[in-house]
């Protein structure tokens, strides 16, 4: 069984203190607004200089927990855990001979947003091999959804994408037993849009969509075309009908309705599922982005939101369009104290002392045509 020496106490304490400082910006996060919206009180560069003041507190405080880590590092270096499960690189060189082995194909129906601190654990693995589970975007969202009063909003917004057709996501797997075989390969694109739901329009009603979607492109036997020539290649293994499915970088796809198309790198990316008959349940996608691609992948999320004339929406323009142009751009969200602040990367995974920000979504997927 695979094992690491690890400072077990030191890392998992370093884990908490980031855990409590996010929970800290956030609360104070929840404060102003709650403040602003309530009473009316104060204008918005006051509002975010009040905020950017009150989530200025990690530095000596984490400074100083830093020397408590490294002094607990000390004491427990010795401990042994094992990291098999997550840490284990999977992918090697893919058989030469693969594309001769039975395949099934599979296009995902649904991607889910974690909505609690136990989905955003649920979605994500241990990237760095350090004994916790890491999906930091993941967990972020978990807190503006509570701190809005409501997580729907972004679940909406990934079920509006895929019932539409705008976002599909397509998976073959190769193995010669489906059930179990430790060499099992998988094969990944984004594909061509197409009309899944015809029930349009700016109140547009998710039920009614996903209904048809289901009947119309997710029917089992529906035939989509890739977007890309050439596909991202994963390797692993399927144990008990359960896949777990590796590649060095997988680009992932979202074609979000007010702010465009989303495209952004997954590091160390992980498929991972179980195949029950012709669908994949209990699916999550998994990976690190990469810190030059953070503010991108959050001025496009938090825009389409902002966009969305949902319930946050004026939440996040109140916190972050500072020029009230309607967009939030990078330069605001890597300008704003609070978005620096939950944004903050928390894995590095080349070791190349510019960390990456983990993130993990869940979805099930159904069988499908692919050329």
């Amino acid at each position: 069984m695979p094992t690491t020496t690890l400072g077990v106490h030191s890392k998992h304490l370093h884990r908490s203190i980031e855990n409590a400082m996010m929970k800290l910006r956030l609360a104070s996060f929840a404060f102003l607004v709650f403040t602003f919206s309530a009473f009316g009180c104060g204008d918005k560069a006051t509002l975010v200089g009040e905020l950017d003041a009150a989530i200025d507190i990690s530095t000596a405080d984490l400074a100083s927990a830093e020397d408590l880590v490294a002094d607990l590092h000390a004491a427990d270096a010795g401990v042994v855990i094992d990291t098999s499960a997550d840490a284990t690189p999977l992918v090697d060189s893919a058989p030469p001979n693969y594309v001769n082995l039975p395949l099934k194909n599979f296009v995902v129906d649904s991607l889910l947003a974690p909505t609690s601190t136990q989905s955003a654990a649920a979605y994500g693995v241990d990237l760095d091999g350090d004994g916790t589970i890491d999906n930091a975007l993941g967990e972020i969202l978990v807190g503006v959804g509570a701190i809005a009063g409501s997580t729907s909003e972004i679940q909406d917004t990934l079920d509006e994408t895929v019932n539409l057709g705008n976002t599909l996501l397509l998976l073959r797997l190769h193995a010669t037993d489906f059930q179990t075989d430790p060499n099992a390969i998988g094969l990944y694109w984004p594909a061509k849009t197409q009309t899944c739901c015809t029930k349009t329009g700016f109140y547009l009603n998710l039920t009614d969509c996903i209904a048809e979607a289901k009947t119309k492109c997710f029917n089992g036997s529906h035939a989509f075309t890739p977007a890309t020539t050439t596909p991202t290649l994963l390797q692993g293994e399927l144990t008990a009908g359960t896949f777990d499915l590796a590649t060095p970088r997988l680009q992932f796809h979202l074609e979000l309705t007010y702010a465009g198309t989303l495209d952004f790198d997954l590091l160390n990316a992980r498929i991972q599922g179980t195949i029950d008959s012709n669908n994949i349940v209990n699916g999550r996608i998994v990976g690190a982005i990469p810190e030059s691609h953070v503010a991108r992948v959050a001025s496009m999320l938090l825009t389409n939101l902002y966009q969305s004339n949902n319930f946050i929406s004026n939440q996040l323009g109140t916190m972050f369009d500072t020029n009230n142009d309607g967009v939030i751009s990078q330069l605001e969200i890597t300008s704003n104290g609070l978005a620096k602040a939950l944004l903050n990367p928390d894995v590095d995974l080349d070791n190349d002392g510019k960390n990456e920000l983990s993130f993990g979504v869940g979805f099930t997927a159904v069988g499908a045509q692919i050329p």
